[in-house]
């Protein structure tokens, strides 16, 4: 994007006063792609592919991109076979695919309910999925902008229309470890609003080796205000393990609680994108799709289709599939063991108070007993920040 206020600064020759509108863009465009395409050859081991689509005039200068944006949407490519009872799942939609003609002679409706399904699986994925979502708030909520008393509810305040009225969670156990303090629910980027997880399509993947079967892919859509490292594969991970039952069905409630720290699963790379954004204040303002009138465009064949292609060609190899397997056997036999013992743990912490503890020294007793009085009174902080400075 490229706003006219910032124009003035490329090269000093007053080269945009002395062409038209569009030439400048084209020469923009074919500087930026030539420096993306240096980027893209750096020999990196996983070479990240940056490729330059359109490009528009903005007659607004004060537009940000990052700032303007009012929902991202991320796509996860999820095999039926990682399901519950997964492969029997895979069999039976392809066996039960509708062909496009009879998709047409049904009006366009993909209704594939001609047989059910050998398990509750899929519906299981998809509750899974729905649990994650942030939830809409009722309005005596939204206008007393008030908190229960398990978790403290912040309001998606400043978002366009119903999006507003959505509540935030802080994902910080759904972040990259490695930010360690920057995830905290301390900090406000955590708090964040998950506003759909579901499974929009199924696609059929055509095996490439004869006499191998296909493979069906269900392709699970994210739309939030925004997003912290790793939380969409954490978010899908997760959900896996609750569909399986290997991790209790409410995890994504206490997970996003802002006095609660606990592991989750990563689901495996390579199998997530950024499929569209939106700018909804800008799209109100100028009454149409905020890329529905670029000035220049080339390579209108990189779609989401073709990403699609790639992501999955990468993935479709026996290396891939065998290492996406181990990922599978892990989460069952070791990582959502560990986090089932570390809720247990937790809810053993919780009994503490009741049980019969060792008489503590003198030198401590006064101090216990003051925390003691404040959790009895219920006014216990719920932040990290305010207990240390009541401690």
């Amino acid at each position: 994007f490229l706003a006219p206020a910032t124009t003035h600064r490329i090269g000093s020759t007053g080269f945009e006063s002395h062409v038209k509108r569009k030439e400048f863009l084209n020469y923009i465009f074919q500087k930026t792609q030539s420096t993306l395409n240096g980027v893209n050859n750096v020999g990196k081991t996983v070479p990240i592919q940056v490729h330059l689509v359109s490009c528009k005039w903005l007659a607004d200068a004060r537009f940000s991109a990052e700032r303007s944006c009012t929902q991202r949407v991320y796509h996860y490519l999820l095999p039926l076979r990682w399901f519950p009872d997964g492969e029997q799942l895979e069999q039976w939609w392809l066996d039960d695919e509708i062909d496009s003609s009879d998709v047409k002679a049904m009006g366009g409706h993909k209704n594939r309910a001609r047989s059910r399904p050998p398990s509750n699986s899929l519906r299981a994925v998809k509750n899974a999925l729905r649990c994650a979502e942030c939830l809409k708030l009722p309005p005596e909520i939204l206008s007393k902008e008030s908190s229960n008393k398990n978790r403290e509810v912040k309001i998606a305040s400043g978002r366009f229309g119903a999006l507003a009225t959505r509540e935030r969670r802080p994902w910080h156990n759904f972040a990259d470890p490695s930010l360690k303090g920057d995830a905290s629910p301390n900090q406000e980027p955590v708090w964040r609003v998950l506003d759909r997880a579901r499974i929009v399509k199924f696609l059929r993947i055509h095996a490439n080796i004869p006499g191998e079967k296909d493979e069906v892919v269900a392709l699970i859509e994210f739309k939030g205000d925004d997003f912290i490292n790793e939380q969409v594969r954490r978010v899908v991970g997760t959900a896996l393990a609750v569909a399986h039952g290997w991790l209790p069905s409410n995890f994504f409630d206490v997970a996003t609680q802002s006095d609660t720290f606990l592991e989750t699963p990563l689901a495996p790379p390579g199998r997530l994108y950024l499929d569209s954004v939106r700018f909804h204040f800008e799209e109100l303002r100028t009454g149409m799709d905020f890329f529905a009138d670029s000035d220049v465009e080339q390579n209108k064949g990189l779609d989401s289709g073709w990403v699609q292609k790639q992501l999955l060609d990468e993935r479709s190899t026996g290396d891939a599939k065998e290492e996406e397997h181990k990922w599978l056997c892990e989460l069952r036999d070791t990582v959502a063991p560990r986090i089932r013992r570390e809720l247990n743990r937790g809810s053993v912490l919780d009994k503490l108070p009741q049980a019969k503890l060792n008489p503590v020294p003198n030198v401590y007793s006064n101090t216990l007993a003051l925390l003691r009085a404040i959790v009895r009174s219920g006014n216990w902080p719920d932040t990290s920040t305010a207990r240390s400075t009541v401690i």
